[in-house]
């Protein structure tokens, strides 16, 4: 491990009196490592640390049910096992790497039984390795520092890392997206809010294995992880800066300040609405509809599995937990998507 990569990682192991959301994820490391590859080659190494991430996931939920079996255990295995299979479209630049190489994933009926869901497991771990990099393998294995000794968190840390790994490719798609219709190239464009969209969808796989969390697990970790919210989260606050102009205020007060230069894909369209071509704007509008719709459907959803686990009790860091992800699970994307559009018709006529 280099010196500035030691030096990185060691904040992240003594960080509980002033530690906050990307010490507890290891952010940092994920990014510099991100920082090595640009274009498809960065989006090749993105997806494959989503990807080893899982895998990760699957072999500890694994070694768990091989330890203790039960029903609960056989559930989250079974969910982390069908999260690996979602990598091609979660991950797809891995994904068409990793396809063909496992084989014919096994379907729910041949997973009856603890005995087939470990022996395809172990079939899919196997495979899994030889298509991640071992700076990628090392860096999963260093990033795993959690609070208490529950088993659960691990779990917790995982999903959440896979989650920060797709708010960061939504963000470079965004930030693609923009420069390719400011340069005129709608088709690009469309394709790169088609790939972020595309990854939205196959998010429901991610929230199946959150929702095997105790409540009563959770309430251990929120009480060991204080000062630490996915609020906080850079990655997760540039998808909707990049999206469209934001109210401050619309953000948590914990959540640091995010500034970033340029035009949002929103004032891109809108400038350049009148140059457009109409059959442009529709397939524009509806790609850009599509994401905000997966966006919508994953906030609705991160809020429902929230107030399943915690309820009306604070979130980690000591948020307002479901109460605040409910008031902003209902802010679009492009606020002013339709109004714009409407006004182009209306010139029209």
């Amino acid at each position: 491990m280099s010196t500035p990569l030691l030096s990185s990682w060691l904040r992240l192991t003594f960080d509980q009196e002033d530690g906050d959301y990307h010490t507890y994820v290891g952010t940092h490391l994920y990014d510099r490592l991100r920082e090595r590859s640009e274009g498809k080659k960065g989006d090749v190494l993105s997806d494959t640390i989503m990807a080893a991430l899982a895998v990760d996931l699957l072999s500890i939920e694994t070694s768990a049910l091989a330890a203790e079996p039960g029903r609960r255990q056989r559930t989250r295995t079974r969910a982390a096992y069908q999260l690996l299979r979602s990598m091609n479209a979660l991950a797809p630049a891995w994904g068409e790497k990793f396809e063909g190489k496992v084989g014919p994933f096994a379907t729910a009926d041949e997973l009856n039984g603890d005995e087939a869901l470990m022996a395809a497991a172990s079939r899919a771990i196997s495979a899994a390795a030889d298509q991640i990099e071992q700076p990628v393998r090392r860096l999963v294995e260093t990033t795993m520092l959690p609070v208490t000794r529950l088993h659960d968190e691990q779990m917790f840390i995982r999903i959440i890392q896979i989650f920060e790994g797709l708010y960061v490719h939504i963000g470079r798609c965004l930030g693609r997206a923009i420069t390719a219709l400011d340069n005129g190239d709608a088709e690009g464009c469309r394709d790169e809010l088609s790939d972020a969209a595309h990854r939205l969808d196959a998010t429901p796989a991610l929230f199946r294995v959150l929702t095997t969390m105790p409540r009563e697990a959770f309430a251990v970790i929120r009480e060991n992880t204080y000062g630490r919210s996915a609020v906080q989260s850079t990655s997760y606050r540039r998808v909707e800066s990049l999206s469209a102009p934001r109210d401050p205020g619309s953000f948590s007060p914990q959540a640091p300040l995010l500034a970033l230069e340029g035009e949002t894909l929103q004032e891109v369209f809108e400038r350049q609405l009148p140059e457009l071509p109409p059959q442009t704007v529709t397939r524009l509008e509806e790609s850009m509809r599509r994401l905000d719709a997966g966006w919508h459907m994953s906030k609705r959803t991160h809020w429902g599995i929230t107030l399943k686990i915690i309820g009306s009790a604070p979130g980690t860091g000591g948020t307002s937990g479901a109460d605040y992800l409910q008031r902003t699970a209902e802010d679009p994307l492009f606020p002013n998507l339709i109004f714009s559009v409407r006004r182009r018709m209306v010139r029209r006529t």
